[in-house]
């Protein structure tokens, strides 16, 4: 159905915020057609994260039945819970859906007695950029994504060629967990992503990591350190975030998940988040112009934080 100039627009107390039913399906698939995101990931609730402790996607429905927004919303442990997908009818923005959507989120969030949620958007998103600051959200860093496709033949190659990084590699140990956690924190970074979502990088969170044989460390020359910590990995794809101000330990921790990418014997898909003003960032956007990587999204990331307490 199109909205046309003489239908009344759609007033609070005339939208009804739900969860999303089996014959919703047909509505959510219009509205990840019309959605400009490139990052957007609506699906009915068997669709979730990989390791979503509980999803739950919400719509929202205008007077005559018709889905005109909805949002996934994910508890991603006891404590965090991730939003995703937001989307509204072209017809229908800029009449505070998204907002209702998202104040919707937030009570549900305080139900589940949530500590942080979080979303991330394109920093060129202006609308998004202020409906956060109206709710209370923060920003927590700029972002971006980079993505290498490596086929069977790459993967072969890759095993035999020889890895030009400088600094040494080690996979952390538990007694490591300390040492890094306070490298984290003095530079700012406390978030790390997991199956597209970011998350709290706390002791439990690297402790877990390095349980996985996920966690790897550089570091090079006075002072210098690298990190990389593989957040999901599959036969057919590796994602990782990366941290560190040394370029060269940058280089070598590419070039070690690289290698590991290439351990695939069918292809994989390597993608690396980073924050915009880490060296790997220089690194990677180099390597996009020698057409080797690619950019995930046209814009930086922006993550948005709401601390739920009390």
């Amino acid at each position: 159905m199109k909205r046309t100039q003489d239908t009344p627009l759609p007033s609070d107390d005339s939208i009804v915020i739900r969860d999303a039913e089996p014959r919703d399906g047909g509505g959510v698939d219009a509205l990840a057609r019309a959605s400009n995101s490139r990052r957007t990931r609506l699906g009915l609730p068997s669709e979730g994260l990989d390791e979503s402790l509980h999803r739950v996607l919400r719509v929202a429905e205008a007077a005559d039945g018709l889905v005109v927004g909805a949002q996934a919303y994910d508890q991603l442990d006891r404590g965090q819970c991730w939003l995703s997908g937001l989307a509204v009818l072209p017809s229908y923005r800029k009449h505070g859906i998204a907002g209702l959507l998202l104040q919707d989120a937030v009570t549900l969030a305080r139900r589940d007695r949530m500590r942080t949620l979080r979303y991330v958007t394109e920093t060129t998103n202006d609308a998004v950029h202020q409906l956060s600051l109206d709710h209370g959200l923060r920003p927590r860093g700029t972002w971006l994504d980079f993505r290498r496709d490596l086929d069977e033949a790459a993967c072969s190659l890759g095993r035999n060629k020889t890895a030009l990084g400088t600094a040494a590699i080690v996979r952390l140990q538990p007694s490591d967990r300390l040492r890094v956690l306070s490298l984290l924190s003095a530079s700012g970074r406390t978030l790390f992503v997991h199956s597209g979502a970011w998350r709290t990088i706390d002791d439990a969170a690297l402790a877990a990591a390095i349980e996985r044989e996920a966690a790897f460390f550089a570091r090079s020359g006075v002072g210098g350190w690298g990190l990389a910590i593989i957040g999901a990995q599959r036969e057919d794809a590796i994602e990782a975030t990366m941290y560190g101000p040394d370029p060269a330990c940058a280089k070598s921790l590419l070039e070690h998940l690289r290698s590991l990418a290439c351990e695939s014997t069918e292809g994989v898909a390597l993608t690396i988040h980073t924050p915009q003003d880490a060296p790997v960032a220089g690194l990677l956007a180099t390597a996009v112009r020698r057409g080797e990587w690619h950019a995930v999204t046209e814009n930086p990331l922006r993550v948005w934080e709401l601390a739920l307490v009390g």
